[in-house]
């Protein structure tokens, strides 16, 4: 059993504590916890069973509305032409009268 099981395992250990108990806080003071922390537990076991007892990263490997490399992505197109100014700007002669 690796250390992030044996901390899951203490996990359900407290759950069931609570629920054998019948006291919320006086299982979190005995495993020195926030209540707080053992609702999070609480929600989680239900929805991913011991899976989610586990720690997991707190920030996720790629951000969904992160602005993609330059040169990548479809559809990229420069805001500016070849000169570095708009497609058919000519600075170098006058403006027509």
């Amino acid at each position: 059993m690796t250390a992030t099981q044996k901390l899951a395992q203490k996990r359900l250990t407290l759950l069931q504590l609570a629920e054998r108990l019948r006291n919320v806080s006086e299982a979190c003071r005995r495993h020195s916890i926030s209540r707080s922390q053992f609702y999070e537990y609480k929600r989680a076991f239900p929805e991913r069973g011991f899976e989610g007892l586990l720690d997991h990263h707190p920030i996720p490997k790629s951000f969904p509305n992160e602005t993609p490399p330059r040169g990548q992505g479809e559809g990229h197109r420069p805001l500016l032409g070849a000169s570095g100014l708009g497609a058919g700007a000519d600075l170098g002669s006058p403006a027509p009268p």
